[in-house]
């Protein structure tokens, strides 16, 4: 642990102490922060909560998007399917 006298020579700090306080008065300032806003935002926990509602909402949209196009009509009619697989069964025969 460092020693620090309380009885200095004052007269040798005097010009050093003058430039040092004419120095800051010219400095900016980037940002003040009290102290208790600082202590609160090292203490507070993040709060995911909205993160967490936009993520499953857009989750929700794609699955019933996609879902939508699963059971959309899009499927041949069963006349078609039904002749497509007499043709297949037909060439395979033939390969026989």
């Amino acid at each position: 642990m460092k020693e620090v006298s309380l009885n200095t020579n004052r007269v040798s700090q005097g010009p050093q102490k003058m430039a040092q306080a004419q120095g800051d008065q010219t400095s900016s300032v980037e940002m003040v922060v009290p102290t208790d806003a600082m202590e609160a935002n090292l203490t507070r926990t993040p709060d995911f909560t909205r993160i967490e509602r936009d993520v499953e909402a857009r989750f929700d949209q794609i699955k019933d998007r996609l879902r939508a196009e699963l059971e959309a009509d899009r499927y041949p009619p069963p006349e078609t399917i039904d002749k497509f697989a007499a043709l297949i069964a037909a060439e395979m025969d033939q390969d026989k």
